[in-house]
C-alpha cells in the first residue's frame, strides 16, 4: 500500500481496511465494520483511487479547532481531510499584516485607503495597492520570505501564501484603482497585476527550496473576475506561481450551485456566482473553492447546506480546484442542526462526487442515532422541506430570497408567520409555535422514546433539539422548552460551546428575540 503522500498512504490503509471488512467512519467515534470476516491476502484487489478532489478540507470546530485551539487529528484523518491550502500567518486577510501602517504609513501614507463597508456601513482601512505599486511589491515579497523562513525553521513547512484584503465589503476607490476597474471591468484586475507583481519580486530575489503558491482571494470586492488580459495571465515560474482562492461569500450555499432563478441578498443568482468560478479559470493558474455551509451569526437557526452540496462539490471537482475549503461552524466540537453529517457528507464527496447523496443520509442516521435513524431522517427532510417553503415565502415579501444558509440573520427568519403552516386562505390567524413544537414530539422527543435515556444516541439526538428549543423561544417567546438561559445551560451540557463564530455564552443576560446576543466574549 502506498499513496502519493503521507495522507494518501493512510487513506490506502483504511481502503484497504473498507474492502476487506467493510470499514465506513461516520465521525471519528462512530463506526461499522464485520470483524468476523478472515483477511485473505489474495482476496485483495489491486486498486488505483483517485479522489474526485485531491484537497478537500472541512472547516469546521469540530474537526479542525476548538475555543482551546486544539485540534482533533484523529477527526481529520479517518474522514480523509487535509489541511493543504496552508496561511502562513494565519488568515487570508491579512493586506495590514503585510503591509502595516505602523512600518510604512509615515513614509507611504498614500499606500493606505479608509473605506466605507457596503453591508455594514463601518469604516474600515485597506491598502490602495495601485499606489504602492512595485515598492509595496517588494515589501509583500519580503514579508512572505521572512514568514516562510521562519516557520520553515519551526519544522513548518507550507507550500502556500495567502494576501488578501480585509474581511469586508469595500476597496479603494481613489482615482488609481478606479482607472483600472474601468479598464479591467472589476477591481481584481489591479489586484492581479499587483500579485503578479509580488510573484515575480519574490521569483527573482528569493528562494525557499521548493516552489510557493501565492494565494490572492476572490471575494467581496473582488470576487468578480476582471476582462481576460494577457497581461493579467498569472505569472509562474520553477519558484512561484499565482493562485486564486475563490471565495463567493454572497452565494446562497443552501440553493443548487447552477440555480438561475431565484435572487439572493445581494442581487444575484448562484449562476451568477457559478459563472465567475468559471471565469477566474482563464488566467492559467489554480483556482481553488470556498464553500460557506453555516450560518455564522446564528448556529442555533435552522439552515440547509446539505441539499446544496453536492452541486458545489461536482463544480469544485470539474474545474480541478486544486484546494477545497468548506467553512462550517468553529470554535465548537459540538454543533446542532446535522453538523455531524454534514461533515460525513463532505468526507464522502470529496472522494466520490457522484456519490448517492440518500443513501449515504440514510446510513449515517442508522449509525449515529441508532434505533431513532429512521426518526431523525424524516426530520432532517421536514426541516429542509419547510426551509424551502419558508425562502420562497421571504422571496414573496420582499422579492428576494435573504434565508441562505449564510447570509446574515435577519428580521424575516424570526417572523412568526415563516414559522407557521397555516395553509394559505385561512383569514383569521394568530401565529403560534404549534409547527415547531410538533417538529419537537413528533421528532425529538419521538426519537428519544426509541433510545436509551443516558445513551450516546440521546445526547446526539438532544443536540439537534437544541436549535428547535431555541426557535421556539426566539420566535413566539414561548418558554415551554426553557428559555434562553436555560437553552443555553443545555446546550453546554451536550458540549455546545458557541452560540456563533466568535461568540460563547459567558453572557446571555442580555439576549433579544430578534435573535442577537449583546456582550458575548
Amino acid at each position: 500500500m502506498y499513496g502519493r503522500t503521507e495522507y494518501g498512504t493512510l487513506n490506502a490503509v483504511y481502503a484497504l481496511l473498507k474492502q476487506v471488512y467493510g470499514l465506513e467512519f461516520y465521525t471519528d467515534t462512530v463506526y461499522e465494520f464485520d470483524s468476523s470476516v478472515p483477511f485473505d491476502y489474495f482476496s485483495v484487489e489491486n486498486t488505483v483511487f483517485n479522489p474526485s478532489i485531491d484537497n478537500a478540507w472541512a472547516m469546521d470546530g469540530t474537526v479542525s479547532s476548538n475555543d482551546s485551539g486544539t485540534v482533533n487529528w484523529e477527526y481529520q484523518r479517518r474522514m480523509g481531510f487535509i489541511n493543504s491550502w496552508q496561511v502562513y500567518n494565519g488568515t487570508p486577510h491579512n493586506f495590514l499584516d503585510a503591509v502595516p501602517y505602523a512600518t510604512y504609513g509615515t513614509a507611504h501614507p498614500d499606500w493606505y485607503y479608509e473605506v466605507t463597508a457596503t453591508d455594514s456601513g463601518r469604516k474600515f482601512v485597506t491598502l490602495c495597492l495601485a499606489s504602492g505599486g512595485e515598492e509595496m511589491a517588494k515589501a509583500v515579497a519580503e514579508y512572505a520570505y521572512t514568514t516562510i523562513i521562519a516557520q520553515d525553521a519551526e519544522g513548518n513547512k507550507k507550500d502556500c501564501f495567502f494576501f488578501g484584503p480585509p474581511d469586508a465589503r469595500g476597496w479603494c476607490e481613489c482615482a488609481k484603482c478606479d482607472a483600472l476597474k474601468s479598464k479591467y471591468g472589476s477591481h481584481a484586475g489591479g489586484y492581479v497585476l499587483f500579485m503578479n507583481s509580488v510573484a515575480k519580486t519574490f521569483d527573482e530575489n528569493y528562494s525557499v527550496g521548493r516552489k510557493i503558491k501565492f494565494y490572492m482571494m476572490a471575494y467581496n470586492a473582488v470576487l468578480q473576475a476582471p476582462d481576460y488580459s494577457d497581461e493579467l495571465k498569472f505569472y509562474s515560474s520553477d519558484k512561484v506561481a499565482l493562485c486564486v482562492m475563490y471565495a463567493p461569500i454572497e452565494a446562497d450555499f443552501g440553493r443548487d450551485f447552477s440555480d438561475d432563478s431565484t435572487i439572493g441578498a445581494y442581487g444575484k443568482t448562484n449562476a451568477y456566482y457559478l459563472r465567475q468560478y468559471e471565469n477566474w479559470q482563464k488566467f492559467g493558474g489554480e483556482v481553488s473553492l470556498w464553500r460557506y455551509s453555516a450560518r455564522f451569526d446564528n448556529y442555533f437557526v435552522p439552515s440547509d447546506s446539505i441539499s446544496s452540496m453536492q452541486s458545489v462539490y461536482r463544480a469544485a471537482a470539474k474545474y480541478s480546484a486544486d484546494n477545497f475549503a468548506d467553512q462550517g461552524v468553529s470554535g465548537t466540537t459540538v454543533a446542532a442542526n446535522f453538523n455531524a453529517l454534514k461533515i460525513y457528507l463532505k468526507s464522502k464527496l470529496a472522494k466520490n462526487v457522484n456519490e448517492d447523496i440518500d443513501t449515504l443520509i440514510k446510513n449515517f442516521c442508522n449509525a449515529y442515532y441508532g434505533a431513532a435513524g429512521e426518526k431523525m431522517y424524516a426530520f432532517l427532510l421536514a426541516e429542509q422541506a419547510w426551509l424551502k417553503t419558508l425562502s420562497e415565502k421571504v422571496k414573496e415579501d420582499t422579492g428576494a430570497d435573504k434565508t441562505g444558509c449564510h447570509i446574515i440573520c435577519n428580521s424575516d427568519l424570526f417572523n412568526a408567520k415563516y414559522w407557521d403552516d397555516t395553509p394559505s386562505g385561512v383569514l383569521i390567524k394568530k401565529y403560534d409555535a404549534s409547527m415547531l413544537k410538533g417538529w419537537y414530539s413528533d421528532y425529538i422527543e419521538a426519537a428519544l422514546d426509541l433510545v436509551a435515556e443516558n445513551s450516546e444516541y440521546a445526547k446526539r439526538i438532544r443536540i439537534e433539539g437544541i436549535a428547535v428549543r431555541y426557535m421556539i423561544y426566539a420566535v413566539y417567546n414561548d418558554d415551554s422548552y426553557g428559555d434562553f438561559s436555560r437553552i443555553a445551560a443545555d446546550a453546554k451540557l451536550l458540549g455546545i460551546t458557541r452560540f456563533a463564530e466568535g461568540n460563547s455564552f459567558t453572557n446571555t443576560e442580555s439576549y433579544e428575540r430578534d435573535g442577537t446576543i449583546d456582550n458575548l466574549s
